[in-house]
């Protein structure tokens, strides 16, 4: 006797929810933890040094410009590499059309354009004193270190020139900066880092980046499931990888596919897109 269509239809049903329910028992989960893991970077996880040891950053230092000096003590071919990030040139010409981008040359509908506001706008420049064009960008003791290294959380960038008086509110209250004590902090960006500026492009959370808000410094990952403390955990540097201080992903000629494989954080320096570490296939 053959079954009818509609028995055989609930059957299958049946098997498929089961099926569903089976997969869905095996997905890992993430694992119970009792405090909060070092966010996972880049190839450089970990470091090899630590820097409240270091002779030359005991201080005392009176300015940024002395903390980047005693950097490149060590590091002394970052400073070369760094110049050659579009965080300190501000430029990006297009490599097919040879048309000049980046914040020096272009107006846009967030922060309409820099130039004559130098001096405001350079807050979110990884550079100490670019108040006008004659800025030494050839001068590496020019270059803010902290502001992507450093991890106590009270360093703070001001203005280069003056501006409107509201803009000062934003500095009331906050204690001098103890500048020792923040570049013994130094380690590999945070999301914290990199949010001081793209968590509020634009004059807040979510305001010139809809997916960028302060909220990623400490999400769960029902927020962010790659960067969920109690996930993955990811900087945004275990995708975003750096070359010699230039990084992966750009907004200014943005990649949509991956057209040349797959590959894992480490191994492509070229784009950032999920199929680097998904792949091509569904």
């Amino acid at each position: 006797m053959r079954a009818s269509p509609s028995i055989l239809l609930l059957f299958f049903l049946f098997a498929l929810c089961s099926l569903n329910a089976t997969a869905r028992d095996n997905w890992p989960t993430p694992p119970v933890i009792d405090s909060i893991p070092t966010q996972v970077s880049g190839p450089l996880q970990g470091g090899t040094a630590d820097h409240t040891k270091f002779e030359q950053l005991q201080g005392p230092f009176l300015s940024g410009p002395e903390v980047t000096k005693a950097c490149l003590e060590c590091h002394t071919e970052a400073g070369q590499h760094f110049m050659q990030n579009v965080h300190w040139t501000w430029s990006y010409k297009n490599p097919e059309t040879g048309q000049q981008l980046g914040k020096r040359y272009l107006i846009n509908n967030f922060c309409t354009n820099a130039r004559g506001n130098e001096g405001m706008c350079a807050q979110c420049h990884a550079g100490y004193g670019w108040k006008d064009e004659h800025f030494d960008f050839s001068n590496e003791q020019n270059i803010d270190c902290l502001v992507c290294h450093e991890t106590t959380g009270t360093y703070y960038k001001t203005p280069n020139t003056t501006g409107s008086p509201a803009c000062s509110v934003m500095f009331e209250g906050k204690p001098p900066i103890d500048l020792a004590a923040v570049a013994q902090s130094v380690k590999l960006p945070q999301r914290a880092n990199c949010g001081t500026c793209h968590f509020n492009g634009g004059g807040g959370d979510n305001v010139k980046h809809g997916d960028l808000s302060s909220a990623l410094i400490a999400p769960p990952s029902t927020l962010d499931v790659h960067m969920g403390e109690d996930g993955l955990n990811f900087a945004c540097t275990a995708c975003h990888i750096t070359d010699k201080h230039v990084w992966a992903g750009s907004r200014y000629r943005v990649v949509s596919k991956d057209t040349e494989g797959t590959g894992l954080p480490g191994q492509r320096t070229d784009v950032a897109t999920c199929e680097s570490c998904h792949g091509l296939a569904p």
